[in-house]
């Protein structure tokens, strides 16, 4: 589920890229949610409960402008599910 996740991740990454290639101010909070995952996985923990809060109301965000950085954090707020998060 781990692995699974970090993909979900890069995926969200690269779709944030796409969108937003020079534009960090825009998507520092996403950025911010994304980076406390990683350092959950990385460190063996589990990601809180807020994170997955977060990636809610940020995929609400964007869902209008950016279908495909709402897809990428749809995708990871499953993962997160069936992490039991």
């Amino acid at each position: 589920m781990k692995q699974k996740l970090s993909q979900d991740l890069e995926h969200l990454d690269n779709a944030i890229r796409k969108a937003f290639p020079a534009d960090e101010c825009t998507v520092s909070n996403l950025r911010q949610v994304a980076d406390e995952i990683e350092l959950a996985l990385q460190t063996g923990k589990t990601p809180q409960q807020q994170v997955a809060e977060q990636l809610e109301q940020e995929m609400l965000n964007f869902e209008q402008a950016h279908p495909q950085i709402s897809s990428a954090i749809r995708n990871i707020i499953n993962t997160l599910s069936g992490m039991g998060i």
